[in-house]
């Protein structure tokens, strides 16, 4: 584990995209001693984030901009600008970036995922 970071910058870390899902590394989970890990993920309009389940971290989402629709397993909420949720480990979950207006689909969700525990998030 290297030098605690204290300031992230915009372009630090990695950012790569998959299949209309953004991941922005913010924060390595070794950076931290596995304590938490901070990505960033901006998604697609209208996109569905595949049904998952965490198994080693529990997570902290929190929306920075849009409006996304979960199932956290049951039954479907909605989480908008500043609003989050938590997801513990092991429940199931998926959600979909809200599109339901003209402005909605052409800019992405944004939604900040802080995930703590049990290993956190490794390269």
């Amino acid at each position: 584990m290297g030098a605690p970071r204290f300031v992230v910058a915009p372009d630090e870390g990695k950012s790569i995209w998959l299949e209309g899902i953004g991941v922005d590394f913010e924060v390595w989970g070794e950076e931290t001693g596995n304590q938490f890990s901070i990505v960033e993920h901006p998604i697609e309009p209208g996109r569905l984030v595949p049904p998952h389940v965490h198994s080693r971290e529990d997570e902290f989402s929190f929306v920075l901009q849009g409006r996304v629709g979960a199932r956290v397993p049951e039954p479907r909420v909605a989480a908008a600008l500043r609003g989050g949720s938590v997801i513990p480990v092991p429940v199931p979950w998926t959600g979909v970036a809200d599109a339901d207006d003209f402005e909605k689909q052409l800019s992405p969700l944004r939604a900040l995922h802080v995930r703590y525990g049990r290993g956190s998030l490794k390269p």
